[in-house]
């Protein structure tokens, strides 16, 4: 903290008077700002003893790239709480993983399955995930040309000579889920070459979009609001429950950092909170398979 004399309110005291009344307010605009700014040093002494920062904690929150709308929407909300600033940071499920096993600097991690929750719990040190939100596969079309599908097996004829676009197989959890769904319909082996594989689901959306893709296979949450067609539902029941897992840092030299990290994952688990990821199509852990 910097003390300020104004040139002009100086000037003026000392103009006032040579050794009275002018000696007088010199002594005491200096007293007042000395007594200002123990004020605010003894302030800062208690905050710090008793663990409270006086700038606002910057929590980083990594979330996959299919959170990045409500989670700016939800940070924003919770920073109501007091003096917490939400920075979300958003990518692909195993990059964000990857990243923070490396030492990014993150402070919350949400995954889009229970496996990169893991992988982060086990090899960065972060707390056991837990489940915080679900959603579902869709299937969706570039433009209106296509038909609503019957099932799944009807996706090689409505592609005709196009391609399908979908979170790569290998390691984006959406990927993951919608390979399992055309396993799980017998339709996998017919479709694997013509896939066109994204490095997150939000990838394989904007393929959708451009055009470079026939067909999607997206989350329900990515089209909504959006005039993409959606021409299929994927029956749930064909690959396994889509449930965001969240976990955090534990900081034990920084507490108040810590207490605010948890607060924040279980503030999305609030009747607020719920409100606003329903507004996005999500839905609560235990409808993921229903």
């Amino acid at each position: 903290m910097s003390v300020i004399f104004p040139r002009s309110g100086r000037r003026d005291a000392v103009a006032a008077g040579s050794g009275g009344a002018g000696a007088r307010l010199l002594a005491k605009a200096v007293l007042t700002k000395m007594v200002n700014f123990l004020l605010a040093m003894l302030l800062a002494a208690v905050a710090w003893a008793n663990g409270v920062s006086a700038a606002p904690v910057r929590l980083h929150v990594f979330v996959a790239a299919s959170l990045v709308d409500v989670m700016e929407d939800l940070s924003r909300v919770f920073e109501q709480r007091g003096d917490v600033e939400m920075v979300v940071v958003a990518a692909g499920t195993a990059t964000l993983a990857q990243q923070i096993v490396a030492g990014a600097s993150a402070d919350m991690f949400i995954s889009a399955n229970r496996e990169w929750g893991t992988f982060v719990t086990e090899q960065a040190g972060f707390s056991a995930s837990v489940p915080v939100f679900a959603n579902r596969l869709v299937v969706v079309a570039s433009d209106g040309s296509v038909s609503a599908l019957g099932g799944l097996g009807d996706l090689a004829d409505a592609l005709g000579e196009g391609r399908l676009a979908m979170g790569d197989p290998d390691y984006v959890p959406a990927g993951i889920y919608a390979r399992q769904a055309l396993q799980a319909a017998g339709v996998w082996d017919g479709l694997a070459a013509r896939i066109a594989p994204a490095s997150d689901v939000r990838g394989a959306l904007q393929l959708v979009i451009a055009g470079a893709a026939r067909l999607g296979i997206v989350y329900r949450t990515d089209v909504v609001g959006s005039d993409l067609p959606v021409v299929l539902d994927i029956d749930p029941s064909l690959h396994d429950p889509i449930i965001y897992h969240a976990s955090y840092r534990p900081q034990p030299e920084d507490r108040q950092r810590e207490m605010w990290a948890q607060e924040f994952i279980s503030f999305l688990g609030s009747e607020e909170a719920v409100r606003v990821e329903r507004s996005y199509g999500y839905l609560t852990p235990g409808a993921a398979g229903s």
